[in-house]
């Protein structure tokens, strides 16, 4: 049975960016189910450590492989390589 990978988009509220980056997953998603986080930067004091001024930033088990803007095709090429 395969361990479902761990998605993470590290975001803010009001950030144009952002926004986009869960519109990116959402149609990426409607095509190929799968569920994520979205975590708060501005909620978490080791998350601002890192990624406040880099949101919006994607993890898959806990590697990045997405920051600032996302490229579609290449977002769902991470996602199908951790999905198989």
């Amino acid at each position: 049975m395969a361990v479902a990978p761990q998605i993470e988009l590290i975001s803010r509220r009001r950030c144009h960016l952002c926004d986009e980056a869960q519109k990116v997953l959402e149609r990426i998603r409607a095509e190929q189910p799968f569920e994520y986080q979205v975590l708060d930067v501005d909620s978490d004091p080791s998350l601002q450590l890192y990624y406040t001024y880099r949101v919006p930033v994607l993890r898959i088990n806990g590697r990045e492989v997405a920051e600032l803007t996302f490229a579609e095709d290449a977002v769902r090429e991470h996602l199908r390589s951790v999905s198989q």
